[in-house]
């Protein structure tokens, strides 16, 4: 749905349910258009984000492979982000593997 219709759908909606009065429109409206413009439409948030890469070590610590995101790790090793997460942080095992968070590339020289 475009970005307008949708405003006004919501901004009828709104005036329906008592939730807004008809003089706070204008303001509603407008701060409706500026979340729609910054990408948080549908409550999908922005989309642009694409994780932080990780790296999955043996027991012995030899690199094995390294994943796009935390989620698409978790997936795989069948565990959760949130347990990966501290794993890669604190140095810690999970679902038998040790895991690190990649260097964050640095572009200055």
């Amino acid at each position: 749905m475009e970005p307008g219709r949708a405003v006004n759908k919501i901004l009828t909606g709104m005036l329906l349910d008592g939730l807004i009065l008809p003089e706070h429109v204008g303001d509603t409206r407008m701060r409706l258009q500026w979340v729609y413009a910054a990408g948080f439409d549908h409550g999908r948030g922005n989309k642009t984000y694409s994780g932080k890469p990780i790296h999955k070590y043996s027991l012995v610590g030899e690199f094995i492979c390294t994943f796009p995101s935390l989620r698409e790790a978790a997936r795989d090793a069948g565990a959760h982000a949130s347990t990966l997460s501290d794993a890669a942080r604190r140095g810690w095992k999970c679902k038998g593997f040790y895991w690190a968070y990649a260097e964050p590339k640095n572009n200055k020289q």
